[in-house]
């Protein structure tokens, strides 16, 4: 894109290139983060010029961001590009409210099937592993909560 291709070569800032172009430093951002959406949805825009919903967009990317965090080891990379394709043509044929309510329907998937009895959380030089007792099945483990510390060294 071209906006990016500006920022990269003459080392513009997101407010530099806002203020050239009369748009705000959140349309710039959130222009930039279409970025990350699979090439399919990239060409889409690129040739049909199908939605100017640059908010809508974003709103796909951050869902993506959210859904990684929340999701299982084993949501794969292609379940994530599937779901930003399924947003995307949703979004054309059915409109930013239904975008709305869908990711929110997602996220509450997503949140229900990540109810998991531990916790993995990255802190600056270290993964800290955590089991919350209170959703462990087996009573006999209820009272034991385990905290496991991994630095980087």
């Amino acid at each position: 894109m071209a906006i990016q291709r500006y920022k990269e070569e003459f080392g513009k800032t997101l407010e530099e290139i806002a203020k050239e172009i009369g748009k705000s430093k959140d349309y710039v951002s959130r222009l930039l983060a279409t970025l990350e959406l699979p090439e399919e949805i990239i060409e889409d825009l690129r040739k049909n010029k199908s939605t100017k919903d640059v908010k809508a967009l974003a709103e796909i990317n951050n869902f993506a961001k959210k859904i990684k965090k929340l999701a299982s080891p084993t949501f794969a990379e292609t379940d994530l590009r599937n779901t930003k394709k399924s947003l995307y043509y949703g979004l054309l044929e059915h409109g930013r409210e239904w975008l709305k309510d869908e990711i929110k329907r997602l996220l509450s998937l997503q949140e229900e099937k990540s109810e998991r009895p531990f916790t993995i959380k990255k802190e600056r030089k270290r993964v800290v592993f955590a089991i919350n007792r209170s959703k462990l099945d087996d009573e006999k483990n209820q009272g034991n909560l385990t905290i496991l510390s991994l630095s980087k060294t």
